[in-house]
């Protein structure tokens, strides 16, 4: 046996194992450093979306629940809703931070959002985004849509909210990111 054809491979084998431990390692530390970042959006709409339809007693206690709940996990959570005078006295200072459940407001987080998701998928984190809606429900001939403050949040109005700056769309994103995103609804499903 020639020199050439017996040492290579005894050579080779400390270099090799080195090698794979050291891309182990790497891949190791890629995937550590890596971690979930969590956003949060709670809406409650009190307001029905029609005359016909009662005045809600309780969905702004469930958006603040909601949003203490992802407060204590979430990296950033956002409270939309317009909280009534018992839901003041029960969490103060929440008054101040809630913003009123508009779809303006709604389209203003997601875009907010949108730019931090981006920088966290560039950094090789992985963005997870969590709604939580209260209010009223309603389904007509035109379909069926959850009851915000200015108007109707339909599956096609949500999927198209997006950021102009970053030109990240939250339908994309939830398509290619199913598990990312969850939606918890507390609505009734109205039909005239």
């Amino acid at each position: 046996m020639s020199r050439a054809s017996s040492e290579p491979r005894a050579a080779r084998a400390p270099w090799l194992v080195s090698a794979t431990v050291l891309l182990a390692a790497v891949a190791w530390s890629n995937a550590a450093a890596a971690r979930t970042v969590a956003y949060a959006i709670a809406i409650g709409n009190n307001a029905p979306p029609t005359a016909s339809l009662p005045v809600l007693r309780y969905a702004d206690d469930d958006a603040v629940r909601y949003h203490e709940l992802f407060s204590r996990f979430a990296d950033d959570a956002r409270l939309l809703a317009v909280l009534d005078e018992q839901t003041q006295r029960r969490y103060p200072g929440l008054g101040a931070v809630a913003e009123a459940p508009t779809l303006v407001n709604l389209a203003r987080v997601v875009s907010d959002y949108a730019g931090k998701m981006a920088a966290d998928v560039k950094r090789g984190d992985r963005p997870v985004l969590y709604i939580a809606f209260s209010g009223h429900g309603f389904a007509d001939a035109a379909g069926a849509f959850l009851a915000m403050l200015d108007g109707q949040l339909t599956h096609e109005r949500l999927a198209s909210l997006s950021s102009k700056a970053t030109h990240w769309r939250i339908g994309n994103w939830i398509r290619k990111n199913s598990s990312r995103l969850w939606a918890i609804t507390s609505s009734c499903r109205l039909t005239r």
